[in-house]
């Protein structure tokens, strides 16, 4: 994720998986985030996640954020582990 367009911008981006810690970071104008790591691996199957943007700042301009590329990467050993009987990371 990118941030541009406004000089002083800031926004606080929030990525919520069911059942997960939240994963918090903040962009300012001009910053970029090529990763963000989650307190465990993201567990396989379909769970409701959302992302959300908060505006830090005050200022008069148009924060603008682009993700490229976006994807979550999935923990693909869970099914293993399970069967192992070995505990989630």
């Amino acid at each position: 994720m990118e941030a541009s367009g406004c000089e002083g911008g800031k926004v606080r981006v929030t990525l919520t998986l069911a059942d997960e810690p939240p994963a918090r970071f903040v962009l300012g104008n001009g910053s970029r985030v090529d990763g963000v790591d989650l307190d465990r691996p993201a567990s396989p199957g379909s769970r409701s996640s959302s992302l959300t943007f908060r505006r830090l700042d005050d200022r008069p301009c148009t924060l603008r954020i682009e993700w490229q590329t976006p994807n979550l990467v999935l923990d693909g050993l869970g099914e293993a582990r399970k069967r192992l009987r070995i505990d989630d990371p």
